[in-house]
């Protein structure tokens, strides 16, 4: 439906001296294993993940123009959050992604699709133990942020305390961490931060937002 890309991705592929083949609409399906494909696939390695221990400290100077936001995935489970989170840091210029190593959705096709081809040319990490990351980051003068729909009639005082995200400004580097779709954040994640945020709104039937909506709309927050 689209000739005039099909075109560019044929004379891109020639270029790189990528073979095309031909083959039926039937065979394609099989292929995406009957998921949306736009009429084109491609064959090709995996991505490769970065690991990460720790980030460094930053240091601002007069060329500074905003502070540093990196991005902690735990234990998201939904590929397509995966790709169209990936999708908002890159769009948004967010520094970096960092994801668990354990118990999460790996880089797949569906994520890939849903980054928008995000995810071949945004650097994605990931770490062994997110905690251990965590710590390490905050002995280095970062700032560890986590969302949470609670708000401050919390009775546990050894939680963090938890700030609108309209009253939160990036002032500092900052880790902003992403929860799990049905639990949220782990607890023992939680008890690192240094505040937690919220996006007010909700009612009786829907309490959250999905959280690749809500990723959106704190980098936005955020970054401005």
């Amino acid at each position: 439906k689209n000739l005039d890309a099909i075109k560019e991705i044929a004379e891109k592929a020639n270029e790189l001296k990528i073979p095309i083949i031909a083959i039926k609409n039937n065979i394609m399906e099989s292929f995406s294993k009957n998921k949306p494909h736009q009429g084109v696939i491609l064959d090709c390695s995996p991505l490769t993940v970065l690991n990460i221990d720790f980030l460094k400290p930053f240091k601002a100077n007069k060329n500074t123009k905003r502070y540093p936001l990196w991005i902690v995935l735990d234990e998201l489970w939904d590929p397509q959050n995966v790709g169209t989170i990936i999708r908002s840091c890159s769009f948004f210029n967010v520094d970096g992604i960092v994801i668990s190593d354990k118990c999460s959705n790996p880089i797949t096709p569906t994520a890939s699709k849903c980054s928008s081809g995000a995810v071949e040319n945004y650097l994605v990490h990931k770490s062994e133990s997110i905690n251990g990351f965590l710590l390490s980051s905050k002995k280095n003068g970062w700032n560890i942020v986590a969302t949470s729909v609670d708000d401050n009639s919390s009775e546990d005082s050894s939680s963090p305390a938890n700030y609108n995200i309209t009253d939160v400004k990036l002032d500092q580097p900052t880790i902003l961490i992403l929860g799990n779709e049905g639990f949220g954040v782990h607890k023992s994640i939680i008890n690192q931060c240094d505040k937690t945020i919220r996006i007010s709104g909700g009612n009786k039937k829907i309490d959250s937002l999905n959280v690749s909506v809500s990723t959106g709309i704190l980098i936005h927050s955020l970054l401005n």
